[in-house]
């Protein structure tokens, strides 16, 4: 459900809940231009993000680490985990499924499986690939379930998720066979830390591939944002309240395809974070707030650029991004279940 307009006190438990996460956020931010393998006072990050709107003295600075580097970084990071966790909302709203999440609707793995292919076959660029394999695996997992769905008179959501699982487990195994087949001495270690995940060559240009598409997604997202709740109630009592259920849920589709095939595109394959921020963002609201839009995603953008941090700080060899999700968002994951459980 929404928030009430007539209970003040609830929404501002909810707003004073998000600007303590966008001050995290904020935090997090200088936090993570000042560590790194060439650490940065704070007093110096300040001074090179105001230097970021002036040119740069000639030959290399820490202005230069921090402007050129680590602030895209910084900022792709935000985007990508802001855009997973509100994809990863949409989805279980949508879908009525809390455990719904990108990966279930197979974008991820059409994604991830068009980049294997540009790399292996070096034809045209891996993010563009990624995001044409990702949208097209949407487009056909939405056609087949509404084919399937019309035919067998079956719950469409269900006939979605059974489809989307389908068609992300064979595009799973197209990704194993581009790795089987990939050198193992030029292609396959580039397939390999591609699928792990990672933003090392997170740049300005990588800024701008992921503005695109996550402003449309995010516009297709707040049109919906009052119009998902309804669908929550089944899709017969949607129906008979008025709304239009096959085309909510598919520009829900649209929007979740888009902001996942771009940060896939940039970012390789970050799984869990999608799944498990919805649920700590709903977990850390007030009672009466199921969907916490703009919490989770202060959320997901705190938690990917706090993995980031991390990755790029611990060791000489920067860690995957994807690995360490997995190893922080199992038990995270199991904690929230617990603590709902208790609630």
């Amino acid at each position: 459900m929404v928030l009430d307009a007539n209970r003040p006190p609830l929404q501002r438990a909810y707003t004073a809940r998000v600007g303590v996460a966008g001050l995290t956020l904020a935090l997090l931010f200088v936090i993570a231009l000042a560590s790194g393998r060439v650490p940065v006072a704070i007093s110096d990050v300040f001074s090179a993000l105001s230097g970021l709107v002036q040119p740069h003295p000639a030959g290399f600075s820490t202005a230069d680490v921090v402007a050129q580097l680590r602030v895209p970084r910084a900022l792709v990071a935000m985007l990508i985990g802001a855009a997973l966790a509100v994809s990863g909302l949409c989805s279980q709203v949508a879908l009525r499924n809390p455990l719904a999440a990108p990966d279930v609707l197979g974008v991820s793995a059409g994604a991830a499986l068009g980049a294997c292919i540009a790399i292996l076959t070096g034809s045209f660029p891996p993010v563009l690939a990624a995001f044409v394999g990702g949208m097209a695996i949407a487009l056909l997992v939405d056609t087949a379930a509404r084919h399937v769905g019309a035919r067998s008179g079956r719950d469409p959501v269900l006939v979605l998720i059974l489809i989307g699982v389908s068609v992300g487990a064979l595009c799973a195994a197209g990704i194993t066979l581009t790795k089987w087949w990939a050198d193992p001495f030029s292609k396959g270690p580039t397939l390999t830390f591609w699928l792990a995940g990672g933003l090392g060559n997170a740049g300005w240009r990588e800024v701008g591939l992921l503005l695109v598409p996550l402003a449309l997604a995010l516009g297709l997202l707040l049109w919906l944002k009052q119009k998902l709740p309804i669908l929550e109630l089944g899709d017969e009592v949607a129906a008979s309240a008025g709304a239009n259920v096959t085309a909510l849920r598919r520009l829900a589709l649209v929007a979740i395809s888009l902001a996942t095939a771009a940060t896939v595109a940039v970012g390789g394959l970050l799984g869990w974070l999608a799944l498990i921020v919805p649920h700590l963002a709903r977990a850390l609201s007030p009672p009466g707030v199921a969907q916490p839009w703009a919490l989770s995603a202060l959320l997901g953008a705190a938690l990917m650029l706090a993995v980031d941090t991390l990755c790029r700080s611990v060791s000489d060899v920067e860690l995957p991004p994807g690995v360490v999700l997995a190893v922080l968002g199992v038990p995270g994951f199991l904690w929230v279940l617990l603590r709902r459980a208790r609630l």
